[in-house]
C-alpha cells in the first residue's frame, strides 16, 4: 500500500522535475544527502539525542561537500515528501546518502523507520512506519550510488511473537550500499548526554581522509564494539559495483 502511495506521489511531480531541479541546484553538485533525525515522538519515548546526531552529521557531510538536507522530528507524510523532493534533487547526482537517526524496528526481518506520528502499538506501527525498501524506491529510478546509514534499533519490543533475529530479506538494489547501526534483533545504543556510539564511530572516519566504504564500516564497527562491550554490532549490506567512498 506504502508503495502505491509513494508512486502515485512520485508520478503527480514528474512535471514539476525540471523546475524542481533548476530551483534546488540538483545539477550543481555530484553529491546529495538526506539527514533525518527524529527525537520527539507523540505516541513513544523520545530520544533526545538523535536530532542532534543528525545535525551533527548534516554539519560534517556539508564540509565534505554533499548538498545536504534535513528533517527534523518529520511524519510520516513529511519524510515520504522529502523522499520525493530527494529524488527529483538527485536526478544527475552520482552519490546519495540517507541517514536517519531514531526509533527502528525489525518485522519479519525487515527493518521500519519510526516517525514523530507513529503509533507504537502492535496493530498500527507497521502502517505507520517507513519500510527501508520505500527509500530505496524513492532512490533507485536512475543508476546511482546508494549509501544508507541508519543509526536506529533492529529489535522489536512492540511485537511480542518478533522473537527470533532474522537476517534482513529486503533486496538491495544494484549500486546499493546500506550500514545499519546494531545487529538483526540488536538494540542502538542513544548515548549518554554526547552522540550515539553508531554516530561518534561514524562521525570519527567521516573527520578522516576518504577510504573504501567496506573499511569505512569496518572500522565504524570496531570502534562501536568497544564503546558498547559488544553489546552492539553494526552490520552492513553491499551490492556496489565500484570503488564508492565518503
Amino acid at each position: 500500500m506504502q508503495l502505491k502511495i509513494l508512486r502515485l506521489v512520485f508520478a503527480s511531480v514528474c512535471l514539476l522535475r525540471g523546475l524542481e531541479a533548476t530551483a534546488d541546484g540538483a545539477g550543481d553538485g555530484k553529491r546529495v544527502a538526506l539527514v533525518v533525525g527524529v527525537s520527539r515522538y507523540e505516541n513513544g519515548p523520545d530520544l533526545s539525542g538523535a536530532a542532534r546526531d543528525a545535525s551533527a552529521v548534516a554539519e560534517e557531510l556539508k564540509l565534505l561537500g554533499y548538498q545536504v538536507y534535513a528533517s527534523t522530528n518529520p511524519t510520516k507524510d513529511e519524510l515520504l515528501h522529502e523522499l520525493v523532493l530527494l529524488r527529483l534533487r538527485s536526478q544527475d547526482v552520482g552519490t546519495v546518502v540517507f541517514y536517519f537517526s531514531g526509533h527502528g524496528v525489525q518485522h519479519h526481518g525487515e527493518s521500519h523507520l519510526l516517525l514523530k506520528d507513529t503509533e507504537m502499538r502492535s496493530d498500527t506501527y507497521l502502517s505507520g512506519s517507513v519500510p527501508v525498501r520505500v527509500v530505496f524506491k524513492a532512490l533507485s529510478d536512475v543508476p546511482r550510488q546508494k549509501i544508507l546509514v541508519l543509526d536506529a534499533c533492529r529489535s522489536n519490543p512492540i511485537l511480542t511473537d518478533e522473537l527470533k533475529p532474522r537476517l534482513p530479506k529486503h533486496f538491495a538494489p544494484a549500486g546499493s550500499f546500506i550500514a545499519y547501526s546494531a545487529q538483526p534483533g540488536g538494540d542502538a545504543f542513544d548515548g549518554s548526554g554526547g552522540t550515539s556510539p553508531f554516530t561518534a564511530a561514524f562521525l570519527e572516519q567521516l573527520r578522516k581522509p576518504a577510504q573504501p566504504i567496506e573499511v569505512f564500516f569496518r572500522k565504524v564497527r570496531l570502534r562501536v564494539v568497544q564503546l558498547t562491550d559488544g553489546r552492539q554490532v553494526p552490520w552492513t549490506q553491499s551490492s556496489v559495483l565500484g570503488h564508492i567512498s565518503f
